[in-house]
């Protein structure tokens, strides 16, 4: 947080219950991801860089070869997080149940 010492650092209740309900999830969707055997989706990957891709102004440019594989912060980890979103809606049952606003 860019802080230099101690104090100047916050305080970490605001932070715990976030924290905790981040990690519990992560864990969920790490144990699905294991026991279902989902595996990422390199097109998927691929789909959701060339969206993310800033227009340049040389188009040469761009496209020139870096020497590492071109992957925004995040992407592999949103495409997996889909894949398992994808799997639970796959095989959810939904049961359509009236209801109203006074329920």
């Amino acid at each position: 947080m860019g802080a230099r010492d101690a104090s100047q650092v916050p305080p970490p209740e605001p932070f715990v219950e976030a924290s905790r309900k981040r990690v519990a999830l992560g864990l969920l969707v790490g144990e699905l991801i294991r026991t279902r055997g989902v595996k990422l989706d390199r097109a998927l990957v691929d789909a959701r860089l060339q969206r993310s891709r800033r227009p340049t102004r040389s188009p040469s440019r761009s496209s020139r070869p870096t020497g590492r594989t071109p992957t925004p912060c995040g992407s592999r980890e949103l495409v997996i997080e889909d894949q398992v979103v994808e799997l639970l809606l796959r095989n959810a049952k939904v049961k359509d149940e009236p209801a109203t606003f006074k329920n």
